[in-house]
């Protein structure tokens, strides 16, 4: 027969035994939910990573397949030092039609909206004096110009001048205009 002591050695021998083996099992078993944890981490990350990379690649696609709109919008604003160019073409456009121009007054008019965007409206007030028809067309190839144009105000005047016996109508059109320019 096996002494008492002994079994007791051996049962104090095998409860060790046991809470060691329960020991590394909890310290396994916690290893591997934080392998576990980690492994769904960076799943989720590299999920959302490519999630991104998708989003960026559909946007960069949607900008080169709108790039012509897109150059088109952004030149249809005045560079930020075209004022004096613009200024140019207005009156070569008003040249080429025979029209007489006179420049009454320039400003720049901000607003909220514009100046968060780097932008503001250029005013300009303007007077010509001619013919109808040169008038008109005049004013239609202003409306062509490719910018952002908006005419505020347009006052027709209709007057006539006799030279030598001959009556010349003529048309005073004042214009308050406003375009978009970058600052």
């Amino acid at each position: 027969m096996i002494s008492k002591s002994f079994s007791k050695k051996i049962i104090t021998i095998y409860s060790i035994l046991i809470l060691i083996f329960v020991g590394i099992y909890i310290f396994i078993f916690i290893k591997i939910k934080d392998y576990n944890q980690n492994i769904a981490y960076l799943e989720n990350e590299i999920f959302l990573q490519q999630d991104k990379q998708q989003k960026m690649s559909l946007m960069n696609n949607m900008i080169e397949e709108n790039k012509d709109y897109i150059d088109l919008v952004e030149n249809s604003v005045i560079p930020k030092d075209g004022n004096v160019p613009f200024i140019e073409t207005i009156e070569s456009l008003a040249s080429e039609n025979n029209l007489v121009m006179t420049i009454q007054s320039l400003s720049f008019e901000d607003s909220e909206g514009l100046n968060d965007k780097g932008m503001t409206l250029f005013k300009i007030r303007s007077t010509t004096k001619g013919s109808w028809a040169n008038t008109y067309s005049f004013l239609a190839l202003l409306e062509a110009l490719p910018l952002s144009l908006k005419i505020e105000n347009l006052a027709l005047i209709y007057s006539s001048t006799e030279l030598a016996g001959n009556i010349r109508p003529e048309w005073q059109m004042s214009i308050d205009m406003k375009v978009l320019k970058y600052k």
